[in-house]
Order: structure tokens, then sequence, then C-alpha cells
């Protein structure tokens, strides 16, 4: 009976694994009992157990990295699959020099990641962890805030990175009364039939009140918004990180 190895790199348990695997397996015919399912926790048992895996589950977390020298170990994987959008963990190049496909699943979690970014703008924009601070301290701030805070209606907001988290976030910001512009690599017309604007990259920088982060890490976007994108930004605007943190550049923070 053929036995199939699945290395799993992420902190899941197995019994999870066997649920992800359990339609694909009947769906071709396997029984599930020929598949092991092994859950590595340590980097130095890594090495050992991928080199006869048939499949091997990616780390979520990016502790794990899937570079060229651990490529080299896998003799028989026929499937890389990365349990997340981002995977510039993995060495594609290196996995596509051996033959192996690699995967992620991209926009499973779009919704999820849109939602937060629209939590965090209101929070910021209504100051609430200093309100809830204050509280706690025992001081109602509702003076001080009420000039303060601000509102995501009427203001524009500008997602940079119109993909499918980003294009979640600008259903969500305009339902919220947002106007709502973009800078992508590409244009893309049937979100501009929707009616949110295309702007260039330093435009959409010098108009948005809300600037939220949805690019890919690559050599493109590593450092993309730094000391002289920030400069150019509104003095009371926001800015939601919620891709790689390498995209914002890592000096110091400037104080206006």
């Amino acid at each position: 009976m053929v036995k199939y190895k699945v290395v799993v790199l992420s902190p899941v348990p197995d019994a999870l694994i066997r649920m992800w695997a359990a339609p694909v397996a009947q769906k071709y015919g396997i029984p599930m009992d020929t598949v092991e399912v092994v859950t590595i926790f340590e980097p130095e048992e890594v090495e050992r157990h991928v080199a006869d895996a048939d499949v091997v589950v990616g780390d979520y977390t990016f502790r794990i990295k899937i570079d060229a020298a651990l490529c080299e170990k896998m003799a028989k994987a026929r499937l890389i699959q990365q349990p997340s959008t981002g995977y510039d963990h993995i060495d594609i190049e290196a996995c596509a020099k051996r033959g192996i496909p690699v995967a992620n699943i991209g926009g499973a979690n779009a919704i999820s990641v849109a939602e937060h970014t629209i939590m965090l703008a209101l929070m910021l924009l209504k100051r609430a962890i200093y309100a809830h601070n204050k509280l706690l301290a025992g001081t109602w701030t509702q003076s001080e805030l009420m000039n303060t805070i601000g509102e995501v209606y009427g203001k524009t907001w500008g997602v940079l990175g119109m993909g499918r988290i980003g294009r979640e976030v600008a259903i969500r910001a305009a339902a919220l009364g947002a106007k709502v512009a973009y800078y992508d690599i590409v244009r893309k017309e049937e979100v501009e039939r929707a009616g949110v604007e295309y702007r260039p990259f330093p435009k959409l920088l010098s108009e948005s009140d809300i600037l939220s982060i949805h690019v890919p890490l690559t050599p493109q976007t590593r450092g993309m918004i730094g000391e002289r994108e920030l400069r150019t930004m509104r003095p009371n605007a926001v800015l939601i990180n919620v891709a790689r943190g390498e995209i914002v550049t890592r000096r110091r923070w400037l104080r206006r």
C-alpha cells in the first residue's frame, strides 16, 4: 500500500491538518489511513523529516524558513502548501529549480484583514485606547476628546495595493462614507467603475486622511514608505500597515 507523508511546519494540531486533507484525499481516492502527518515544532527536526515528505505545509509564523538548502533536502516533495497569503519566507526560485510547486491561500483571510483594518482606523480616529486607559485611571475624557476625535465619514481613504484585501477594505470604507482612492502597479478598471478613483503613488500619499497598506513584500515594496513619503502625508493622517512590517522604513519615526 502506498503511504503518503505530510510534514507540517506550522503550529497546528494533526487533527486539523487531517480535516483539511480529507476532502482532497477523498477526491483522489486516497485512504486517510495511508496518510502520515508529522507536525514539527523544533527547527532542528525539519531536515530529517522533509527528506521523505510528499507534501510540506509551510510555517505561517515564518519561524521556519524554506530556503535553498532546505529545498535540497526534499527528495520526494510534490508540493509545498503555505497556509497563509504571505510566502516571502519561501525561496520560490529554489523550489522551482527543484521542480517543487508552491501554493498559498491568497484571499482566504481577506474579509478578516479588511475588518481588522477598519477597526484599527476607527480606534485611531476615536482615540479609543487613549480614552480607555484614561478611564481605567479614573479620568473621564469626554470634554478633552470632544473636539479631537475624528470620523471616517467625509475622509479620503487611500488604499495602497488593490488586491483581494484592498478591495474588501474599499467596500467597507465607502460604506462608512469615505471617498476611496487607490494606487496599484496595475490599474483596476472594474474597481474604478465602482467609484474608486486611481491616484499616482505620490498623490495618494498627499491626499489621504487614512492610508492603509495592502501590498506584498517584494524588492520593489520593501521600504516604499520612508521618511520622504511620511513627510508628504497630511499632518493628521492615519497610516495603517496590515501587510509586512518591512514595507515601512525602520528609521526613527518623525515628529512634526
